[in-house]
């Protein structure tokens, strides 16, 4: 039997909104129940009852309506978070890299390949600006074996695309071979941007790549002999990022990158 996987985001709303209903229904339970303490006989205000017993039954009622008022406060600091949550999606950009190709370029002996990213689309809900696609340089042995030069936008409104015409240079001597023969490159790629209510956005393309004298094909291909393994944003306050500069060593202790 297999089980629904819900979004993350789905999952958290869901909960939220159950932890809602459940914390206002405790709170009329709770309310009610105080109201009604004070008609029981021996614990209400009857004036045949002695002097403890009218403690007893006020104290029995400043609980309850206690207990009530903290759970509809409770209530309340949820309302919040959901409505903030909200907000925070409706300017939430999403970019992705299209219009992906792959040609190879050089003479015979110092030959390399070139994959190349010809847009970016904003398919977000919210404008992204000061868009960043940072450089890339990576090396085996002190060998370069992809490189990226970083590129720039100003801003990107809501089902917009610009031209980047940006391009990851591979260079296939510098990779080794695995035992089959076959030369295979994993490539890290991350496009930066920030939103209007003070957001970094950070998502990162993971690719694999295969030399294409290997002739192998990927199934979802992106480019011949390109896929995409992995795509993931991570989204965090510009505070926050200030405080982890701050202070590296709680970067340390959380793992985050600022």
């Amino acid at each position: 039997m297999s089980l629904v996987r819900w979004p993350p985001r789905l999952r958290s709303k869901t909960a939220a909104i159950v932890l809602f209903l459940f914390t206002s229904f405790a709170a009329t339970v709770l309310a009610l129940r105080g109201a009604s303490a004070q008609d029981v006989p021996g614990v209400g205000q009857a004036p045949t009852e002695q002097p403890e017993q009218r403690r007893m039954g006020s104290s029995a009622s400043a609980i309850w309506s206690a207990v009530a008022a903290s759970f509809a406060a409770l209530s309340s600091f949820l309302i919040m978070l959901i409505q903030r949550r909200n907000l925070l999606e409706s300017v939430r950009p999403e970019l992705v890299l299209s219009g992906w190709s792959r040609n190879a370029r050089g003479n015979p002996q110092d030959a390399f390949e070139v994959l190349s990213i010809q847009t970016v689309r904003n398919v977000g809900r919210g404008v992204a600006l000061n868009i960043i696609i940072w450089g890339l340089h990576q090396e085996k042995e002190k060998r370069p074996t992809a490189v990226l030069a970083t590129k720039r936008i100003p801003t990107l409104a809501p089902n917009e695309t610009q031209e980047v015409n940006a391009e990851i240079v591979v260079f296939w001597k510098n990779v080794d071979a695995g035992a089959n023969g076959l030369k295979f490159l994993p490539i890290n790629t991350d496009i930066v941007c920030w939103d209007s209510r003070g957001m970094r956005h950070d998502t990162r393309y993971g690719l694999f790549a295969a030399e294409l004298s290997a002739n192998i094909g990927f199934s979802d291909e992106l480019a011949p002999g390109l896929s995409l393994s992995s795509r993931t944003t991570v989204s965090r306050p510009v505070w926050w990022l200030k405080m982890l500069r701050r202070a590296p060593w709680l970067a340390r202790i959380l793992h985050e990158e600022t």
